[in-house]
C-alpha cells in the first residue's frame, strides 16, 4: 500500500476509531450527567446541522492524541489476532503472536504529524451519532476492501521487522480471515479494549477534557443551532448555568477514569465489577487496621474458600450505629486484593428497618442477566439469585441488617461467593454462623485525626477544645465528621463555639422527640448542626425526608422537586454541596444522593407529616411535565420509585397512575414489564380493586409478548380486557325483514338477547386512552380475542425454536426444565417465566426430562440415542449415558437419586447409576417402543408404557417383571403413579381405520385407565379426550389427574370417581405436563412453548368469538358485510363483519373446512375441504348449489376468477383443478406438485400455486399452459397473494419469510424477513400499499409493500392460519388454531 492510500485508509480508520472510542467511554466508563447529556444531544443531530461541528473536529485535531488512537486501534487489533485468528491458524501461532504484540508500533510510527480529521467529513458524523449506544458494536469504519489491504499491509510489514518468518503466500488466508473479522467486529473489540483497560484511551479523553473545558461556554453558542427535540432545548438552555457544576463533574471523573485504569493510587476493583457499592467519604478516617481484620476473616486462604464452605463463607461486622460499620465494608468492597478474589462482581445491598427486599433481589438478579426480572414471591427471588450466584465468584454484601429473615433470602451463596454483612446487632451475626468483627468506637486520636480532617486543619495544630469537641461526640464517626465541617470554615473561635453549642444542646427536646433512642450524642450534633443551617436550607434538608430510605437519590431529581420553587440548577447545585460539605449527605461516584440510616431517622422525624411534601414532589413533575406523568417515564428514578412515593402517604393515587395508559406504556419501554408487575403487585389492600386486579393480570397475561415488543401494550390490553369495557359495538344491520316492519315485527322472531356481563369504567376508559394516545401504527382488536385475565391461564414461556416435548417441576417449585426438538433443554424460573438457562449438547431433538429430588440434576433423552446428565444450577453436563441402540424417548429418576430409568424406541429399558454413569442392567420384554416410564414413590417398581399397548410393573431391584397389564387398544404414551404408591394412571391412543365413502381415519382410544398396582386391575376408564392422550400427573395429595393431549386441551380428574372436573384450552397438541409440588400449577408444553396454569382460579365467563377447532381458511365479502370461515371442527360459519355476529353454521361437513373463497359479486361462496371436494353456496341464503368432485385428497386452497365464471382449487393430489362454476364440470387439471394456496390475477389469465417443493408454479387460466417458476424460498410455500394491479405477487413460506415477485418477469424484488414462524397466510390491502401476514409464531404482521419495512405487529394466543383485508383497506379478520376469528382495525396506517 503507497502512503498515500495508507493514509487515506488510516484517517478514516483513526479518526472514527476516536468518535467511536469517545462515544463508547461516554456510555461505558465516564457515565457523567455532561457525557450523558452530549451522548444524548449528538444522537439526535440532524445531518445538515453538522457542519460547524466538523470544523470543530477539523481545527482541534491535536485535541485527541494521534498516539492514543494508534493505541486504541493497535490493541484492538491485536485483540482480534489473538482472539479469534490466531486459535484459527495454531501452526503459525507463535508468528502472529509476535505480530499481535507488535501491531501498536505499526501505528505508531506512521501517525507523527498526521491531521485525523483533515478530510473528515458530515456524514461521518451523522452516521456515527445516529448509533444507539449497541449499534457501536457493529459500526462499520471500513469498507471490506479497505479491511483488505490494510490487513496486507499489516503483514507485509511484519515480514519487513522479521515477525513473520516464512513465505508471504502461507500467509493469505490469514489476511483474508483478519479482514473479515475486523470488518465485522472491529467495533465490538474496541469497546472491550475500552471496558478491559481504559487506559488505553484514557489520555485521549482527559486531553480531551482540557482542552474543552475552557471552550463550554463556546460550544453552548452552537449547540443550540443543531438541536431539533425539545427536551435536548431545555437541557442546552440550562446549560450555562449549569457550567461550575459540570466543571465539577468533569474534574471528578478525571479521578474516576484513573481508577478506572489502575492508576497510581487506585484500590478500587473494576468498576464494572462493582454493583451499588457506596463511594468511600470525601474526607476519610484510614483505619487500616479494621480493613485488613476484615479482608483476613474474608479471604482467608484459598483452600478455605474452597473446602471450609460454612466457615468462612460469611462475616459479619457488628456495632452500634453512626459508627463506621458501612465505610469499612464499603472500604473492603473496593479492596483490589477483594476484586481479585471475586472477579464475577461486588454486589453491595442495603436493606435498613423496612426494606423492599423483593426489589433488592430484582436488582441483584439484574445485574447479572443485564434485564429487571419480576417475582412472584421471595423464595422465588431467592432461587433466581442462588441460581446466578452458583458458579461464580462474588462477594456479596449486606449492609445495615436489623432481621434475620431479611439476610436469609440472600444467603444462598455459589462454593466460590461470601457474605460480608454489616449489623447493629451481634445475635445477627451468630444466627448466621458468620464470623464476627466488632467495630468500637473511635480512639480518642482516630476521632482527633476524624476531625481534623473535616475541619480542614492539621491534627498536630487541634486546640484542646477539639478533645471536647469528639466526646461530645461519643466518639461516633459520623458525628464526629459532621462536627468537624460545623468548625470548617468558620472564625478565630470556632472551636469554642462549636463545643458550645453541643454542650447546651436541648437533650431533653431530643428525648422527648426521640423517645428511648440509643445514639443521642449523633442526635445532639445532628440538631445543632442543622439548626446552623439558613432556615432555607434546614428546610430544604428535612425535604429529603420523602425519598425511600436507602434509595440513591440523583440530582437531577432535586432539580425538579426544588425546582418548582424557584431555584435553579446552579442553586441546587450549592446546597447540595454545603450539605455534602458539612457531611449531613453522601454523593456516591455517580452523583447520586443519600442519607446515612441515622440522618434519615432525624429528618423525618422532624419534617413530621410528609403529605405536603410528598405533594409538592408530584407537584414539582407535574410542573415540569405538564402533559402528564407519563412524560417523566424517562427519568428513570421517576419511574422506578413514583409508586414508592405515593405509597408513603398518598396510596389513593396509585389506581389512577396504573389504569393510565401513557404511564404503563413508558415504564415498560423505560424499566421492562417486570417493573411494572411489581408495581401492580405492590398496591395496598386499602386501594385495591376488581379493576387493577385485572388489568394486572392482563399485563401478566401479555408479558411473554411485551418482553419482545413493546409497542404491543394497546393491542394486548385491547384483545384482553376489551369484554370487561363498555365500548358500544356498532348497531348491527337487520337480518330478516320483518324486523323493520311496524307492529308486527315484534312478534316476529328476532336475534337472541346479549347476555349480560360485568363491565368496569376504568377499563373503558384505559382502553379509550389507549387508542388515542398511540401515535404510531398499530393495530387493535375490535372484539375480545385474546385469553382474558380472571382464568386460570397465569403465563406462557417462550423461547425454544421447535417443538417442546418434555417438561418437569423442580420439588422446591422452583424451576421448570423443558425438552424440544430444537435439541436443547432450557431451564426457567416458574414465579417470572424469565428463560434462566439453555442447556446444548444434545445432537438431535430432547423429548425426555427428569429432575432429580434434591433439585440438583437434570436427566434427558434424546432422539442422539443418550441420556445427558446436568448439574441444573450451572447448567454443566457432568456425564453421558449410553447404550441403547435408538432414541431415547422416556427417563425417570428414583427417589434416593441414586438411580435413572429410561425408555427407549430400541423396546427396551435401561436402569443407570445417576453417580457414575454406568449402566446396570437391561429389562426387556416389550414387543414395541417403549415410550413413557414411572418409578413408584417407595423406589421399588417400575411401570412402563409401550407401543405393543401394554404397561409392565418391573422389581427395579433386581430387573423382574412383576406383571403385564392389557386393557387399552393402542399404544400407551403415558404413566404416572399415585403418591401412595396404589395406582397408576396410563394415557393412550389407537388409530382404527374405516372404509367407507372415502378412506378415513378415527381414532377410537383417547383414553386414561386407572389400574391397581398391586393386582394390576383396571379400576376404572376415563374418557372424554377426541385425540392421543401424549402426558399424565397425578397431584401430590393423590386427589386429581392432570393429562394432556393432541386435541389441545388439558383436563383435570378427579382421581377416585373418575369424573372430569374441568379443561383447559391450549393452542395447539398439549405434549408433556408437569405439576408443582403444591398441586396449584400445572406447566403444560404445546408447539415451541410452556403455560403455566393455575388450578385454583375459576373459569371466568368470557366468550371469545371463533370455532370449535383450527380456523384454516377465511374469507370478506366484496361488500365488507360478511366474513365466511372455515375450520377443522368441520364447520363453515359466516359472520357479519361490522359486529362480529355469527349469521350461521353450516355442519353438514365429515371433516376440515379447509379453505373459502367468496365470488367478486359476492353472491357466492366456495369450500374446499378434507374429504377431497368443493361445495358452492348462495351466500346469502346458504343454500348449498353443487359439489365438486374430482380431487382424490385434501382440497387446500380455493378461488374464483375475477368474472366469477370459473374456480380454481389446488390439492393435496399435486394438482391444480379449473372449474366451471355454472355447471361444475371440470375444465382442466394441471401438476405440479401438492398445492397449499392458489391465486388469480385480477385480469383473470393467470393463476399462481405455491407447492411444498419449495417454489411458485405461474400457469395460463384459459390455456392452463405452464409459464414459469418462482424459486428462491428455503422452505415450503404455504401462501400467496397477487396485488390488485396484477404487477406483484406475494408469498409465505415454510422458511419464515414473505417474498415479493415481479409477475411478469418471475424475478424475485425482496424478501420480508420478521416472523419466527412459518408464515402460513397472506393478504393485500386493496390499495396495494399493506401486506398482512399471519404466522405459526402466533402474530399477525403488517408490511409496507413497497419498501419491506414492517409496520405493525399483533400477537395472539394460537398460531394464525388466514388472513383477510376487507375493501375499506384497514379492517383484517384472521383465525388461528384455538379456533378464534379475530376480528382486528389497523390504526394510524395512511
Amino acid at each position: 500500500m503507497d502512503a498515500n492510500r495508507w493514509l487515506k485508509v488510516n484517517r478514516s480508520l483513526l479518526g472514527e476509531t476516536a468518535l467511536l472510542g469517545l462515544l463508547a467511554m461516554l456510555t461505558v466508563a465516564a457515565g457523567g450527567t455532561y457525557w450523558g447529556m452530549l451522548g444524548n444531544f449528538l444522537a439526535g443531530m440532524e445531518a445538515n446541522k453538522l457542519g460547524e461541528l466538523v470544523e470543530r473536529f477539523r481545527n482541534h485535531g491535536e485535541v485527541l492524541r494521534n498516539e492514543d488512537l494508534a493505541k486504541a486501534a493497535g490493541r484492538t487489533v491485536g485483540k482480534t489476532l489473538e482472539e479469534r485468528i490466531i486459535p484459527q491458524f495454531p501452526e503459525l501461532r507463535a508468528a502472529l503472536q509476535g505480530l499481535a504484540d507488535g501491531v501498536e508500533v505499526y501505528w505508531l510510527e506512521r501517525v507523527q504529524g498526521m491531521n485525523v480529521f483533515e478530510t473528515l467529513q458530515e456524514e461521518q458524523l451523522y452516521r456515527l451519532f445516529s448509533q444507539a449506544p449497541e449499534g457501536f458494536s457493529n459500526y462499520p469504519i471500513l469498507k471490506a476492501d479497505e479491511w483488505q489491504e490494510l490487513s496486507e499491509d499489516l503483514v507485509a510489514w511484519g515480514f519487513g521487522r522479521g515477525i513473520l518468518p516464512g513465505e508471504r503466500a502461507k500467509y493469505e488466508d490469514v489476511v483474508a480471515a483478519l479482514a473479515g473479522e475486523l470488518a465485522a467486529n472491529f467495533g465490538k473489540y474496541l469497546r472491550q479494549v475500552l471496558k478491559d483497560d481504559p487506559k488505553a484511551f484514557a489520555g485521549m479523553v482527559l486531553d480531551l477534557h482540557g482542552a474543552t473545558l475552557a471552550q463550554l461556554q463556546e460550544i453552548q453558542q452552537y449547540l443550540p443551532k443543531l438541536a431539533h427535540r425539545e427536551d435536548v432545548e431545555r437541557v442546552l438552555s440550562s446549560l450555562d448555568e449549569n457550567f461550575l457544576r459540570q466543571t465539577r463533574q468533569l474534574e471528578r471523573m478525571e479521578g474516576k477514569i484513573d481508577r478506572l485504569a489502575g492508576g497510581e493510587g487506585a484500590t478500587a476493583a473494576p468498576r464494572s465489577r462493582l454493583f451499588n457499592v457506596p463511594s468511600l467519604p470525601l474526607k476519610l478516617l484510614h483505619r487500616s487496621e479494621e480493613v485488613e481484620a476484615i479482608k483476613a476473616k474474608l479471604l482467608g486462604t484459598e483452600s478455605q474458600t474452597l473446602v471450609m464452605t460454612g466457615v468462612a463463607q460469611r462475616v459479619g461486622v457488628q456495632g452500634m450505629g453512626g459508627i463506621g460499620k458501612s465505610v469499612l465494608a464499603a472500604a473492603v468492597a473496593r479492596d483490589k486484593a477483594v476484586g481479585e478474589r471475586f472477579p464475577d462482581g461486588v454486589l453491595w445491598v442495603t436493606l435498613g428497618q423496612e426494606p423492599n427486599v423483593k426489589a433488592r433481589l430484582v436488582d441483584c438478579v439484574g445485574y447479572f442477566t443485564g434485564t429487571l426480572p419480576y417475582f412472584e414471591d421471595l423464595p422465588q427471588g431467592k432461587a433466581a439469585l442462588a441460581q446466578q450466584l452458583e458458579g461464580r465468584a462474588c462477594l456479596l454484601v449486606l449492609d445495615d441488617v436489623w432481621e434475620m429473615s431479611h439476610a436469609a433470602v440472600f444467603d444462598g451463596l455459589g462454593p466460590h461467593c461470601q457474605l460480608l454483612l454489616t449489623t447493629r446487632d451481634g445475635k445477627l451475626v451468630t444466627g448466621l454462623a458468620a464470623q464476627g468483627h466488632e467495630v468500637g468506637l473511635l480512639s480518642e486520636e482516630q476521632g482527633l485525626g476524624l476531625v481534623a480532617e473535616w475541619a480542614g486543619e492539621h491534627r498536630e495544630g487541634l486546640p484542646l477544645e477539639a478533645v471536647e469537641v469528639v466526646r461530645e461526640c461519643g466518639y461516633l464517626p459520623l458525628a464526629v465528621a459532621i462536627a468537624g465541617a460545623m468548625v470548617c470554615g468558620n472564625g478565630p473561635n470556632r472551636w469554642r463555639n462549636v463545643l458550645e453549642k453541643l454542650r447546651a444542646a436541648d437533650l431533653a427536646r431530643i428525648a422527648y422527640e426521640f423517645p428511648n433512642y440509643p445514639h443521642p450524642d449523633l442526635l445532639k450534633v445532628l440538631q445543632v448542626s442543622v439548626d446552623a443551617l439558613p432556615s432555607d436550607m434546614a428546610t430544604r434538608y428535612l425535604d429529603l425526608a420523602i425519598f425511600p430510605e436507602d434509595t440513591p437519590i440523583p440530582e437531577g431529581v432535586l432539580e425538579i422537586f426544588w425546582g418548582a420553587i424557584r431555584l435553579d440548577a446552579l442553586a441546587v447545585s450549592d446546597v447540595v454541596n454545603d450539605l455534602v460539605a458539612k457531611s449531613l449527605l453522601l454523593r456516591d461516584e455517580l452523583d447520586r444522593l443519600s442519607l446515612h440510616d441515622l440522618q434519615v431517622d432525624y429528618v423525618r422525624q422532624q419534617a413530621g407529616d410528609l403529605t405536603a411534601r410528598q405533594e409538592q414532589f408530584f407537584a414539582a413533575y407535574g410542573q415540569r411535565y405538564p402533559e402528564g406523568y407519563h412524560e417523566a417515564t424517562a427519568d428513570e428514578y421517576f419511574a422506578r420509585y413514583a409508586i414508592r412515593h405515593h405509597l408513603q402517604v398518598c396510596p389513593h393515587h396509585i389506581p389512577p397512575l396504573l389504569l393510565d395508559f401513557p404511564w404503563l406504556q413508558g415504564k415498560i419501554e423505560c424499566l421492562g414489564v417486570g417493573a411494572v408487575l411489581a408495581d401492580f403487585e405492590a398496591v395496598p389492600e386499602a386501594v385495591a380493586s376488581r379493576t387493577l386486579e385485572l388489568v394486572g393480570e392482563a399485563v401478566r397475561l401479555s408479558a411473554h409478548v411485551l418482553q419482545q415488543d413493546t409497542s404491543q401494550l394497546a393491542g394486548q390490553l385491547w384483545g384482553r380486557l376489551l369484554s370487561f369495557a363498555e365500548i358500544t359495538p356498532p348497531k348491527p344491520p337487520y337480518r330478516y325483514f320483518w324486523e323493520q316492519i311496524p307492529g308486527i315485527g315484534q312478534h316476529l322472531p328476532k336475534y337472541p338477547a346479549t347476555p349480560q356481563r360485568e363491565t368496569f369504567p376504568a377499563i373503558t376508559q384505559l382502553l379509550t386512552q389507549a387508542q388515542q394516545c398511540h401515535r404510531k401504527p398499530w393495530i387493535r382488536p375490535l372484539f375480545p380475542n385474546l385469553t382474558p385475565p380472571g382464568g386460570p391461564l397465569i403465563r406462557t414461556l417462550t423461547g425454544h425454536d421447535d417443538q417442546v416435548n418434555a417438561v418437569a417441576i423442580s420439588r422446591d417449585g422452583q424451576r421448570v426444565v423443558s425438552g424440544s426438538l430444537d435439541n436443547t433443554l432450557k431451564v426457567w424460573n416458574l414465579a417470572t417465566g424469565e428463560e434462566e438457562r439453555t442447556l446444548t449438547g444434545h445432537s438431535e431433538s430432547v423429548v425426555a426430562v427428569a429432575i432429580s429430588r434434591d433439585g440438583q440434576r437434570v436427566v434427558s433423552g434424546s432422539w442422539d440415542n443418550t441420556l445427558k446428565v446436568w448439574n441444573l444450577a450451572t447448567g454443566e453436563e457432568e456425564r453421558i449415558l449410553t447404550g441403547h441402540s435408538e432414541s431415547v424417548v422416556a427417563v425417570a429418576i428414583s427417589p434416593d437419586g441414586q438411580r435413572v430409568v429410561s425408555g427407549s424406541d430400541d423396546n427396551t429399558l435401561k436402569v443407570w447409576n445417576l453417580l457414575t454413569g454406568e449402566e446396570e442392567r437391561t429389562l426387556t420384554g416389550h414387543g414395541k417402543s417403549v415410550n413413557a416410564v414411572a418409578i413408584s414413590p417407595d423406589g421399588q417398581r417400575v411401570v412402563s408404557g409401550s407401543s405393543d399397548n401394554t404397561l409392565k410393573v418391573w422389581n427395579l431391584a433386581t430387573g423382574e417383571e412383576e406383571r403385564t397389564l392389557t386393557g387399552h387398544s393402542g399404544s400407551v404414551y403415558a404413566v404416572a403413579i399415585s403418591p401412595d404408591g396404589q395406582r397408576v394412571v396410563s394415557g393412550s391412543w389407537e388409530i382404527k381405520v374405516k372404509l367407507g365413502e372415502n378412506l378415513t381415519m378415527s381414532s377410537e382410544d383417547s383414553t386414561l385407565k386407572v389400574w391397581n398396582l398391586a393386582t394390576g386391575e383396571e379400576e376404572r376408564t376415563l374418557t372424554g379426550h377426541n385425540d392421543q392422550v401424549n402426558a399424565v400427573a397425578i397431584s401430590p395429595d393423590g386427589q386429581r389427574v392432570v393429562s394432556g393431549s393432541r386435541d389441545k386441551t388439558l383436563k383435570v380428574w378427579n382421581l377416585a370417581t373418575g369424573e372430569e372436573e374441568r379443561t383447559l384450552t391450549d393452542s395447539s397438541s398439549v405434549t408433556a405436563v408437569a405439576l408443582s409440588r403444591d398441586g396449584q400449577r400445572v406447566v403444560s408444553a404445546s408447539n415451541k412453548t410452556l403455560k403455566v396454569w393455575n388450578l385454583a382460579t375459576g373459569e371466568e365467563e368470557r366468550t371469545l368469538i371463533g370455532h370449535g377447532d383450527s380456523v384454516t381458511g377465511i374469507a370478506i365479502s366484496p361488500d365488507g358485510q360478511r366474513v365466511v370461515s372455515g375450520s377443522s371442527d368441520n364447520t363453515l360459519k359466516v359472520w357479519t363483519l361490522v359486529t362480529g355476529e355469527e349469521e350461521r353454521t353450516f355442519s353438514e361437513y365429515r371433516t376440515s373446512v379447509v379453505a373459502v373463497a367468496i365470488s367478486a359479486d359476492g353472491q357466492r361462496m366456495v369450500s374446499g375441504s378434507s374429504d377431497n371436494t368443493l361445495k358452492v353456496r348462495n351466500l346469502a341464503k346458504g343454500r348449498k348449489e353443487r359439489t365438486l368432485i374430482g380431487h382424490w385428497s385434501d382440497v387446500n386452497a380455493v378461488a374464483f376468477s375475477p368474472d366469477g365464471h370459473r374456480v380454481v382449487s389446488g390439492s393435496s393430489d399435486n394438482s391444480v383443478k379449473v372449474w366451471t362454476l355454472v355447471t361444475g364440470e371440470e375444465e382442466r387439471t394441471v401438476y405440479g406438485g401438492s398445492v397449499y394456496a392458489v391465486a388469480i390475477s385480477p385480469d383473470g389469465h393467470r393463476v399462481v400455486s405455491d407447492s411444498r417443493d419449495n417454489t411458485l408454479k405461474v400457469w395460463n387460466l384459459l390455456t392452463g399452459k405452464y409459464e414459469r417458476s418462482l424459486k428462491g424460498h428455503r422452505g415450503s410455500v404455504l401462501a400467496v397473494a397477487i396485488s390488485p394491479d396484477g404487477h406483484r405477487v406475494v408469498s409465505g413460506s415454510g422458511d419464515k419469510t414473505l417474498k415479493v415477485w415481479n409477475l411478469a418477469t418471475g424475478e424475485e424484488e425482496r424478501t420480508l424477513r420478521g416472523h419466527d414462524g412459518s408464515v402460513y397466510a397472506v393478504a393485500l390491502s386493496p390499495d396495494g400499499q399493506w401486506v398482512v401476514s399471519g404466522s405459526g409464531d402466533t402474530t399477525l404482521k403488517v408490511w409496507n409493500l413497497a419498501t419491506g419495512e414492517e409496520i405493525a405487529s399483533f400477537t395472539a394466543d394460537a398460531a394464525l392460519r388466514c388472513c383477510a383485508i376487507a375493501p375499506d383497506g384497514v379492517t383484517v379478520v384472521a383465525g388461528d388454531d384455538l379456533g378464534r376469528v379475530h376480528f382486528l382495525r389497523l390504526e394510524r396506517f395512511s
